[in-house]
């Protein structure tokens, strides 16, 4: 038997709407000398982006990035 969940924070949305997060699984992670502006300006409308194909290297990178400060991953 699982213990009981305990219960989340509670937000006054009145007049807001609930939006499901937005993916983007066909991203070209730009890792290059404008790699802030670019993810920034072209991510700034989704929760999750993927790279589709190709090696990881970039998507690693940006990763990292995020985590670190560098970009912000919260446009």
């Amino acid at each position: 038997m699982h213990p009981p969940l305990s219960s989340g924070q509670i937000i006054d949305a009145t007049g807001m709407t609930a939006m499901p997060g937005f993916i983007d699984a066909h991203k070209h992670v730009n890792t290059g000398s404008n790699e802030k502006e670019y993810m920034q300006r072209s991510s700034s409308r989704y929760t999750t982006v993927l790279a589709g194909g190709g090696p990881g290297d970039g998507t690693i990178a940006l990763r990292d990035h995020i985590d670190s400060g560098m970009i912000n991953g919260r446009a």
